[in-house]
């Protein structure tokens, strides 16, 4: 299960730009990159400087829609991580919602994002795992995912 996370994760890291938007450079994901230097990457990891040194938030900024940690009921609510709805391919068109773009590249494959068209190739894993709905443990393992980002 190891390799399989770690491939998961790279596939986030490379697509990052497509998840998250404009605003991002994708040399800012890559493994060797210093992300401390961005501090748009900082603010997003809720960095700080406490009693021993930089110090990240316990719930950062990045899980909250636009960044803004203020109200702890809006956690998870950035639509980076989770929009939930049936696995896409598997729902007619005019029933579809947008599933979380880090869901959607893990579990649907990185073309997920970028079209609409059926995958071609090897199966998805969501599609292999028969996923029907996006549950706890997917949204857990997708923050944890988004919030080593930044870091």
């Amino acid at each position: 299960m190891s390799s399989l996370r770690s491939s998961q994760i790279n596939r986030v890291r490379t697509y990052a730009t497509t998840i998250f938007g404009p605003g991002f450079e994708q040399a800012w994901f890559t493994s060797k990159f210093n992300r401390g230097l961005i501090p748009k990457l900082e603010q997003l990891a809720g960095a700080h400087v406490g009693p021993k040194g930089k110090e990240y938030a316990i719930v950062p900024p990045i899980f909250f829609p636009d960044g803004n940690a203020k109200k702890l009921s809006d956690v998870f609510l950035n639509p980076a991580i989770i929009k939930v709805s049936a696995i896409p391919y598997q729902v007619p068109t005019t029933q579809r919602t947008d599933t979380a773009q880090v869901l959607k590249v893990m579990l649907l494959g990185p073309m997920s994002i970028i079209t609409d068209k059926k995958p071609s190739g090897p199966m998805p894993y969501g599609i292999k795992w028969g996923l029907r709905r996006t549950t706890a443990g997917a949204i857990a393992f997708a923050a944890t995912v988004v919030s080593t980002l930044p870091k």
